[in-house]
């Protein structure tokens, strides 16, 4: 009983001491420590707003009604084009959301999670990293998508009409 009792009065000494450290050391440099504060809170935000993959769905599923109500010759193919690659992405089921705590990021896959042939279940054959840049689709950061948010700016807008050709 006694050396529990000696444990918990050390520990506790040393998360004092480590305490009144910290606040000696915010006294003698405020801004050091407001910087550290401000680099925390900014991770903290990032993170409590950090979008889910259902999110990036309902985003999808809204640019696509928001391109319907736009006549074809108004529309601007690169935005048509996209929206396309994510829908057949989605219906194929190659769609996967990767979540880092800070941000999200929505990539492709060569087949469906539930696949069961040769290439989809052998290690070597999997996405690496050298080339998965390629296969990111979206980035989710700040409670949005930035790349369909990209795509969605100009989607009335057919640059190919106003060139003429």
């Amino acid at each position: 009983m006694d050396q529990w009792k000696k444990f918990w009065t050390i520990l506790y000494s040393d998360y004092k001491d480590v305490a009144v450290d910290t606040i000696t050391g915010m006294k003698e440099k405020p801004r050091k420590a407001a910087a550290y504060f401000t680099g925390i809170g900014c991770v903290l935000y990032a993170m409590e707003t950090n979008p889910e993959a259902r999110t990036y769905y309902e985003t999808m599923v809204k640019a696509a009604d928001d391109t319907i109500l736009v006549s074809d010759a108004n529309l601007n193919p690169v935005t048509d084009k996209r929206l396309c690659l994510i829908r057949q992405s989605y219906n194929e089921g190659t769609v996967r959301c990767l979540n880092l705590g800070v941000f999200s990021l929505i990539w492709l896959g060569n087949y469906h999670q539930d696949c069961g042939i040769y290439p989809s279940q052998c290690k070597y054959l999997k996405p690496g990293i050298v080339n998965f840049h390629k296969r990111i689709i979206d980035v989710g950061f700040l409670g949005q998508w930035w790349n369909i948010n990209w795509y969605m700016k100009d989607f009335d807008i057919n640059a190919i009409e106003f060139s003429g050709q």
